[in-house]
């Protein structure tokens, strides 16, 4: 494409004497384009869905998700034509401000401008570097975390801002934690449809009536609160808060359950649980150790709680066995056979077969019995009963807990949200939690032999 072409085109634009102008732009980086219209006219007259101040026809948008994308490297393609050639600076402001999606205060244009990106790869966020810059997020709640990390990393000046808006969707993520564990870095401010002269009281009653007031449905859309929990979630955000802030326990028994969820390398988490009753008393979290380390803390945080516990008579360590979790399982057992201990070392499976006709395996038997046991809370308190179930303060636990989503099988049996589906979701892996539940959940043992394990209710299992 020449400039003569771009001239072209531009030219037509703004010459055209229809309702709305529209230009085709084509043989961009060899692609096809498609048709471009610019006008708020076009948008009423041919239901198109609009993005920033471009418009494209429906149909168009639709049939690719990466047409807004092309179109705007063409955007920028042609400004480069523009830029480059000899025709005045006149002309070339003028193209500019038609195809450019930036404003810019004149003669400042380097240092004094806005800007808009979408919200579709970190390293469109990367790059800005100002002593005064402001970011503003739309819709923030769903904005992946990994772009909102990337903004974060930008703000590195004294007078470097960032505002976020939108409705309180998630109750996990950057937003989430704005108003919440991380609220003391922000000012938080929020607006319900109740006080709002610009709201619609019809539409409110209609919501009342179709979801009730308690519903999370309310709290977003009219209170403008976080969800109690996220739709579809197998713990809701609600009984994992109380157990953490509500409920105080004391160790209780003679058993002690050690629960490892092994990352080694990466950017997941090791993660320990010691739990005596209902009760944690011990824990370690690291980041990139390798097995062996991993498994001299299991004996370290062990032989630490006996120590403190000496009434324990029984050492029960729960490993996740699969990946490079065998490792730390081989290990353990060579520790007990060279020091003559009398632990029970146990590799879970999370994958493997439950004998629980609900679940459809392991690690969804063991995550039902931790959603019992705080619905269990819940019942306790408004029966007039004293909880017993606690959780640690701990928001990264409480948000893993609270944020996994499961689904209905087609044999009707539960499933929990595999951990690559929660990191398709902007999520980091769940280790945190996956730990804790191997600490205090339960599974079904054959009938031919009763264990008594340290968890929830302390009985009898079948294997």
């Amino acid at each position: 494409m020449n400039i003569q072409r771009v001239e072209s085109i531009v030219f037509k634009m703004l010459n055209s004497t229809n309702d709305y102008r529209n230009a085709i732009i084509q043989d961009v980086d060899e692609e096809r384009i498609g048709l471009v219209a610019i006008s708020s006219n076009f948008v009423l007259e041919n239901e198109c869905i609009q993005t920033r101040k471009y418009y494209y026809p429906t149909n168009f948008y639709r049939g690719n998700k990466s047409t807004v994308d092309r179109y705007h490297k063409a955007i920028r393609h042609t400004l480069k034509i523009i830029n480059e050639s000899d025709i005045p600076n006149e002309r070339k402001s003028l193209y500019a401000s038609i195809l450019d999606t930036s404003l810019a205060m004149r003669n400042y244009e380097e240092r004094w401008f806005a800007t808009a990106r979408t919200a579709t790869k970190p390293e469109n966020m990367q790059g800005f570097h100002e002593d005064y810059m402001l970011f503003i997020v739309d819709e923030a709640s769903g904005v992946d975390d990994r772009i909102m990390a990337a903004i974060f990393d930008t703000l590195s000046g004294d007078y470097n801002k960032l505002f976020m808006c939108g409705n309180p969707t998630k109750t996990s993520g950057f937003f989430f934690d704005s108003h919440n564990r991380d609220r003391n870095i922000y000012k938080t401010h929020q607006i319900s449809c109740l006080d709002s002269p610009r709201t619609s009281k019809e539409n409110i009653e209609m919501l009342k009536q179709k979801y009730g007031e308690g519903s999370d449905v309310w709290r977003v859309r009219v209170q403008g609160q976080f969800p109690r929990g996220e739709s579809g979630t197998f713990i809701t955000l609600e009984t994992a808060e109380f157990a953490a802030r509500e409920v105080k326990a004391i160790p209780t028994g003679t058993v002690l359950t050690v629960g490892c969820d092994v990352a080694r390398f990466g950017d997941d988490e090791t993660s320990i649980y010691a739990g005596i009753g209902k009760k944690v008393v011990g824990e370690k979290h690291h980041h990139k150790e390798d097995t062996m380390v991993t498994a001299g803390w299991v004996v370290r945080i062990t032989k630490d709680v006996l120590k403190a516990h000496p009434e324990i008579e029984r050492v029960i360590i729960r490993v996740d066995d699969t990946g490079v979790g065998g490792g730390v399982t081989d290990r353990l057992n060579e520790i007990v056979a060279e020091e003559g201990l009398s632990w029970e070392i146990d590799p879970i499976n999370n994958n493997g077969k439950t004998l629980d006709e609900h679940y459809g395996n392991l690690g969804s038997e063991m995550w039902g019995t931790i959603r019992t046991a705080l619905e269990g809370n819940m019942t306790a308190f408004i029966n007039g009963q004293t909880p017993d179930f606690e959780l640690p303060d701990d928001d990264r636990l409480i948000s893993q807990l609270s944020t996994r989503k499961w689904r209905m099988t087609s044999k009707g049996k539960i499933m929990l949200e595999s951990k690559d589906d929660m990191k398709k979701r902007g999520l980091k892996s769940p280790d945190r939690a996956d730990a804790y539940v191997l600490t205090f959940g339960e599974y079904q043992i054959e009938p031919d032999e009763h264990v008594m394990i340290p968890s929830i209710s302390s009985i009898s299992l079948r294997r």
